[in-house]
């Protein structure tokens, strides 16, 4: 629909402690285990067949200096009566939402996991009603959600809450040192285009969409990269639309200087922040 030439496939975060992380995205956002092992777990729709979030346990210390990373995974799900069947299942679980936002483009709630990983939850609004400028950028805005419009489309939720047949990846959002030049890197890398910017966030997309991956330095500039056995972002992972696209990401990574590395049947591509990508095609 979006002609995105790349499609966003999971994330992977390592945790402390996996099985109440595991417990968390079961109850919370309505995950099925659908992949698991005692170091490993993947989560996502049930009956799908296909993981979004792979959680990791690490053992690495916990530290006083904060790192760049992920400030949130959005799981983009696919009606506003979806959204709000999970507002209602978010009231009544007593979720710590953090916030919720109508961004021109889309509907959003917010929280945290326990371990401080960021989530959104949204739908998009028809594009009809996106505001989509003469050059193709997309600018979003920030308002108030119309939570009450959003909590009366609910479904009616019977049983436990199960995340909705059709959910995706919507997009992720990075914490970076310095988001125009991550908005330039990753641009030059996926071939994608920045789609709305200011002067410390940055959102991009490859086609049609609002955005795959935004960028933000509101964490400031003396954090530390993301190291791979940290707590946090291990990495995110897509699928190129084919082989030659897989081939000339490689590339493009590989002449901007990036740290790039094999791995069975893809490749593991690392930026500045230490934000690693893994890679595949169809």
């Amino acid at each position: 629909m979006y002609q995105e030439t790349f499609d966003l496939e999971s994330v992977t975060l390592n945790v402390m402690n996996l099985p109440y992380m595991v417990a968390f995205y079961q109850q919370a956002l309505g995950m099925a285990i659908l992949e698991e092992s005692p170091e490993r777990v993947g989560l996502g729709v049930q009956g799908s067949g296909r993981p979004l979030l792979y959680l990791e346990a690490v053992s690495a210390p916990d530290e006083s200096q904060a790192r760049y990373g992920l400030y949130h995974v959005a799981y983009l799900l696919p009606s506003r009566e979806d959204l709000g069947t999970f507002l209602v299942h978010a009231i009544k679980q007593a979720l710590p939402l953090i916030g919720a936002s109508d961004h021109g483009y889309s509907e959003a709630i917010y929280l945290e996991d326990p371990e401080g990983n960021g989530i959104e939850v949204y739908r998009d609004k028809p594009i009809s009603q996106w505001d989509i400028e003469p050059d193709g950028r997309i600018p979003g805005v920030t308002l108030e959600m119309d939570g009450q419009g959003v909590y009366d489309s609910a479904k009616p939720l019977d049983g436990p809450y199960q995340m909705p047949e059709g959910s995706r990846i919507g997009h992720i959002h990075l914490s970076v040192q310095d988001s125009k030049r991550a908005a330039v890197w990753w641009n030059q890398v996926l071939g994608m285009e920045t789609k709305f910017q200011m002067s410390s966030a940055a959102w991009m997309s490859s086609g049609t969409y609002h955005h795959q991956l935004a960028a933000n330095q509101w964490a400031g500039s003396r954090l530390a990269p993301q190291e791979p056995d940290q707590a946090g972002l291990k990495h995110f992972s897509i699928v190129a639309g084919s082989p030659q696209e897989e081939a000339a990401i490689v590339k493009r990574a590989q002449d901007l200087g990036a740290k790039v590395q094999g791995l069975e049947g893809g490749w593991q591509v690392t930026d500045s922040n230490g934000i690693s990508l893994v890679l595949r095609s169809l």
